[in-house]
């Protein structure tokens, strides 16, 4: 389980109010709108590459809809809260808890009810990103990633979460080099861990597009100075 912090002391990053493209969106039958209407704690993201929210999300019931972009949440706090679901009209039965996450791949339709809010951060990545990031030649035309809604452990894409989180905080600090690395990393574990596509995912085991030892290393600096309030994206990058 990936030890985390609690929503204080989060800066916020969009006091004047967020643009449309840093912001979520899902589309029920009417068409698109905003996936929760009220303003984030914490947003951030490249258009049309990914979006990031860090919000408390308020007790809900939200019919059937369907995402655009590949989504995953990451449930913060310290409060187990029970939910009810439907992914493709499949019931699931759980808890968002602490640590835990929801990935729901795009044009997959979720519906889902929850009665205490809910710490957490959204992002919500483009499908394109996956073939911008790792090439064609790698991923070919059958890549399809796998939704897996109920609530699960993922520490690795815990810590690229919580590092994105880190560098959108200090306002980018760390450069668009790094926040593109961070991208990468994350495009590169959702084929992996998501994937349906083996060959894809043999070619970047294979591939030295994202050296191993350069993650773990990555993750567990992010895993061991995430209380600090000091740490500089750049001692993350130079890691």
């Amino acid at each position: 389980m990936v030890a985390l912090g609690s929503n204080r002391g989060t800066r916020e990053a969009n006091s004047g109010g967020t643009s449309p493209s840093s912001r979520i969106f899902t589309r029920y039958q009417a068409g698109p709108v905003l996936y929760f209407p009220d303003e984030p704690a914490l947003a951030g993201g490249q258009r049309g590459s990914y979006v990031f929210e860090r919000r408390t999300v308020p007790p809900n019931q939200l019919p059937p809809h369907v995402f655009d972009s590949h989504m995953f949440l990451l449930v913060l706090g310290e409060t187990a809260v029970p939910y009810r679901s439907r992914l493709n009209g499949r019931q699931i039965i759980g808890r968002f808890e602490p640590g835990r996450l929801r990935f729901v791949a795009a044009g997959d339709s979720l519906s889902t009810s929850w009665n205490q809010p809910i710490d957490s951060i959204l992002v919500a990545v483009q499908p394109d990103v996956l073939h911008r990031a790792l090439g064609d030649d790698m991923l070919g035309p059958s890549l399809e990633l796998i939704s897996k809604a109920v609530l699960h452990d993922d520490p690795t894409l815990a810590h690229l979460t919580l590092a994105l989180q880190s560098h959108l905080e200090t306002g980018g600090l760390g450069g668009r080099l790094f926040e593109q690395s961070l991208l990468t990393a994350i495009a590169a574990h959702l084929l992996c861990v998501y994937g349906s596509h083996k060959r894809a995912a043999n070619n970047l085991a294979r591939s030295n597009l994202l050296p191993r030892w350069k993650l773990l290393r990555i993750e567990e600096y992010v895993r061991n100075n995430l209380a600090r309030q000091d740490l500089h994206l750049g001692e993350i990058a130079a890691a």
